[in-house]
């Protein structure tokens, strides 16, 4: 464990095989009658999921420099079940 003052300091990731969870996610999501119900994952870099998700200007530092699309550029996200583009849902009424 880490002391009080350096909790949150530290990120922890874990290796993925994406192509593995995603074949996972298609076979556990179809497994009624209805294939047709089974999720299609997309698999995007660290920095396509900021670009597309977070407002990545408010995120750049006085230097030009952006964390959220220049940090981390070896991880990835694995989207289950989400729409094709995050705006895609901004007009429904629920």
């Amino acid at each position: 464990l880490l002391p009080e003052r350096l909790a949150g300091s530290a990120d922890v990731f874990f290796p993925t095989c994406f192509d593995t969870l995603r074949a996972i996610d298609f076979a556990t999501s179809s497994q009624n009658t209805h294939r047709a119900n089974a999720r299609l994952c997309t698999i995007v870099t660290t920095k396509k999921f900021m670009t597309d998700y977070a407002d990545v200007a408010a995120t750049v530092t006085g230097s030009g420099y952006n964390p959220l699309l220049q940090d981390f550029s070896n991880t990835k996200f694995l989207l289950s079940g989400a729409p094709a583009h995050p705006h895609d849902h901004d007009h429904d009424d629920h």
